[in-house]
């Protein structure tokens, strides 16, 4: 959809939910009445959008299918790209053919031509097995119509990667870093991490001390979604940034996949659900309106797609449920959703208004999925199957607030259900460090004693954000009032604060050593071996220096601590390898 279309749609949408809070302001006296069950007002609001034809346009066939012609028009930009006079801009040029790529239908010549452009970028960019790779997918196309020099071609490089490939020198020319492992793994019930309690403001608890550096919990995401930016570097599942490995959806424009294991578990979980409509979603919505979308989808799955099943485990649900009781090394995929389900929504504590809002959205996503899934309309074949599905979708609009976190500084968001109970702290003693895969580790980043409360940011913090702004957006988002350290004691921004604590001399050169280290990071010129190294004596001046805030040493030392672990488990990022390899 073009920039004018799409601007016209996101017009019409916001058009219809100021109508719908308009007839809803006029029948309050209506609303309020009912009683204080959420199918009930979630029904009445269903009739008000269709009252005020807040569905219209969206009714409509979703646009956004197969297309050859869309799908060459991508492709020769992409070789706009390949043939431009300055230097070639290669990144740009593999996102230009993952669109090609995605819009292509099944079989045809379309398909086969992008994979053959794209093997010229991975060849320029002296990555042969994924060249190889790309070639073999465009030879095992059945194009309608053969292409004998183009197939002469393919087989042409295929030889001269498979040659390249041979040389020892250039396999081991390239070598990627020695991905971390964690110190310990991921039960959170042992002693080695930390105890839960979930009750009215949920709190972590340590059961003993921890020092800077220590590793209190691994917790992987219930569902992910990737950002609308990255649909086409990134994979659908995993997130993982394989834009020279990505693989289309058959079906769709918007899914690609890394790998095979990737598609079909997003296809059983959850995208053969939303397939038909997420274009469409993606063009009127925030990612973090899908999220709940997928939570309930991947439930649907989780329950073998029986809404009746799913219904009587949600009402056996204690909301006193602890998730930290569970045992994580072996928690089902029906514990998980217990987990994920009886996260706090503070429905009771938000302004109407704004419950009217989200109520709104979730109607309408899903009223969007019920008219245009045909694989969900089947399974909701009811009201009361309607009703449950509306029930889940705003229950999880409202629970995505606190299990909602960003992957990889805004590739997506995962829904996390025990980092959700975790307080908030502008001045935190933990950092979340994003693992392959969008899992998340909790690391301790100042000293914790035995029955201290464990504390995450989520989203503000003191060394970059003024008290006013924290305490507004912390109320507008999580109807919390902050009163940690920082507040109480209304720390200013390091970037305000001229009082700061200079770091010893030999320290201060040490901390410069490091930074030049990273910031040259880049195999073999650098390896996981000294990085680990930096990351050690990283935390040897956190442990000196970051008691004493507020400091604008704190800033500095926490962002070298983030970049080490980022670099130790995630490695180089292709594109910066590429950059300083002068390849693109």
């Amino acid at each position: 959809m073009d920039s004018d279309a799409q601007d016209s749609l996101l017009q019409f949408v916001w058009d219809r939910v100021a109508a719908v809070f308009e007839e809803c302001e006029r029948t309050h006296g209506l609303l309020e009445a009912l009683p204080a069950r959420t199918p009930d007002r979630l029904r009445f609001v269903a009739s008000v959008v269709e009252r005020v034809g807040a569905m219209g346009r969206l009714a409509e066939r979703v646009p956004g299918g197969k297309d050859c012609f869309r799908a060459a028009e991508m492709r020769m930009e992409g070789n706009k790209f390949m043939r431009s006079s300055g230097p070639r801009d290669l990144l740009a040029a593999a996102e230009a053919y993952n669109r090609a790529l995605a819009y292509a239908p099944e079989d045809s010549g379309e398909l086969r031509k992008a994979y053959s452009n794209r093997s010229a970028v991975c060849y320029a960019l002296r990555e042969y097995r994924l060249c190889l790779d790309n070639i073999e997918a465009a030879l095992r196309i059945k194009a309608p119509a053969p292409d004998p020099a183009l197939e002469e071609k393919l087989r042409t490089k295929q030889l001269a990667c498979r040659k390249l490939l041979a040389d020892e020198r250039v396999c081991h020319q390239f070598e990627q870093f020695c991905y971390a492992k964690l110190s310990y793994g991921p039960n959170v019930t042992n002693s080695r991490v930390v105890e839960g309690v979930v009750e009215s403001g949920g709190q972590l608890v340590a059961r003993q001390d921890f020092v800077v550096g220590d590793v209190l919990m691994i917790d992987e995401p219930y569902v992910t979604v990737i950002d609308g930016k990255d649909r086409y570097t990134r994979c659908h599942h995993c997130l993982r940034d394989r834009f020279l490995e990505l693989r289309p959806c058959p079906d769709c424009v918007v899914a690609m996949f890394c790998s095979k294991q990737c598609a079909q578990q997003a296809h059983q979980r959850y995208h053969r659900l939303e397939c038909p409509v997420l274009h469409r979603l993606f063009e009127i919505y925030h990612i973090a309106t899908l999220v709940p979308l997928r939570i309930v989808c991947t439930a649907i799955d989780t329950f073998g797609d029986d809404l009746d099943r799913l219904e009587e485990h949600i009402q056996k649900i204690d909301p006193d449920f602890n998730p930290f009781q569970l045992n994580w090394n072996k928690v089902t995929r029906e514990q998980l959703y217990y987990a994920m389900h009886v996260l706090p929504t503070n429905e009771s504590q938000r302004a109407p208004m704004l419950n009217l809002f989200l109520a709104t959205e979730s109607i309408v996503v899903t009223e969007i999925m019920f008219r245009h899934s045909p694989k969900l309309r089947q399974l909701a074949n009811t009201e009361a199957k309607q009703d449950l599905i509306r029930q889940l979708v705003y229950h999880h609009t409202m629970t995505s607030a606190f299990s909602a976190r960003h992957i990889n500084q805004d590739n997506g968001l995962g829904s996390y259900p025990l980092l959700a109970a975790a307080n908030h702290s502008c001045i935190p003693n933990t950092i979340r460090v994003v693992l392959p895969g969008g899992k998340n580790a909790l690391v301790t980043y100042r000293p914790i004693q035995t029955g201290d409360q464990i504390l995450i940011s989520k989203g503000v913090l003191f060394t970059k954000h003024a008290k006013q702004f924290r305490q507004d957006r912390l109320n507008s988002l999580f109807q919390i009032q902050c009163r940690c350290e920082a507040c109480t004691f209304d720390y200013p921004p390091v970037w305000l604060d001229h009082s700061d604590c200079p770091l010893e001399p030999a320290d201060q050169t040490q901390l410069n050593q490091i930074e030049r280290l990273l910031d040259r990071a880049k195999p073999p010129a650098v390896s996981c071996h000294a990085v680990r190294t930096a990351l050690e004596a990283v935390v040897l001046l956190m442990r000196k220096y970051v008691p004493l805030v507020p400091t604008r040493n704190l800033r500095q030392l926490t962002e070298l601590f983030s970049r080490c672990h980022v670099l130790l488990f995630h490695g180089v990022p292709a594109r910066q390898r590429y950059a300083q390899q002068g390849l693109c």
